[in-house]
């Protein structure tokens, strides 16, 4: 999971498709983290449904830093290198 969103935004490579928010990441975020941070009851106040709102961040700030992954908290937690280990009681 950590690993996937640090493509958040990507680069494309020369004969790759490119990779979007709505391909290739939200599927992730779907499965392991919009049960809580959706756009309905957003806890702590992030919605990780749409590129915007993931970029917008939450109640304690930005969470994405493009370029900088270990000053973005959506990578940290995700890698269990912070806490709250994000998503809670599972693997990184």
């Amino acid at each position: 999971l950590a690993s996937l969103l640090l493509l958040l935004p990507a680069v494309a490579v020369a004969a790759d498709p490119p990779v979007t928010f709505d391909a290739d990441v939200k599927p992730i975020l779907k499965k392991h983290c919009l049960n809580c941070h959706n756009g309905d009851r957003p806890r702590g106040d992030l919605d990780l449904s749409t590129h915007a709102a993931v970029l917008a961040g939450g109640i304690s700030g930005k969470v994405v830093f493009e370029g900088k992954p270990e000053g973005s908290s959506l990578y940290t937690l995700t890698a269990h290198l912070e806490d709250p280990k994000m998503p809670p009681n599972k693997p990184k």
